[in-house]
């Protein structure tokens, strides 16, 4: 059996989850030569190793990655459910691309420079 993988944010341990709904999205818009270039495995890797985060509302995160994929950065839309005392909570993905946001690539490289 496979485990799914998780991510730490503030404290809290959360599993990647995926929805029927969500996961048909990204398959649908994936690309290879557009700002959709990323498959579930992908983003699976950009939610493990996140540079920042954006807290938006109704718990619904943007997770910022600066990759080495020739100095992009990406976004990855998430819900964080928090878990319980015997279970992990959930990070569940709803989409993902390359960001063109100006305070996104700003927050991103400064976050990573930062390291």
């Amino acid at each position: 059996m496979h485990q799914n993988k998780r991510i730490r944010y503030e404290r809290h341990d959360y599993e990647i989850f995926w929805t029927t709904q969500y996961a048909r999205h990204v398959c649908a818009n994936y690309h290879v030569d557009s700002r959709h270039d990323l498959h579930h495995e992908d983003i699976a890797q950009l939610l493990e190793h996140y540079d920042a985060v954006h807290d938006e509302q109704h718990d619904r995160y943007t997770f910022l990655n600066c990759t080495n994929r020739r100095g992009r950065v990406y976004e990855i839309h998430v819900y964080l459910e928090k878990g319980g005392r015997n279970r992990p909570g959930r990070c569940v993905v709803v989409t993902a691309y390359r960001s063109n946001k100006q305070q996104y690539l700003a927050l991103a490289t400064a976050a990573q420079r930062a390291r």
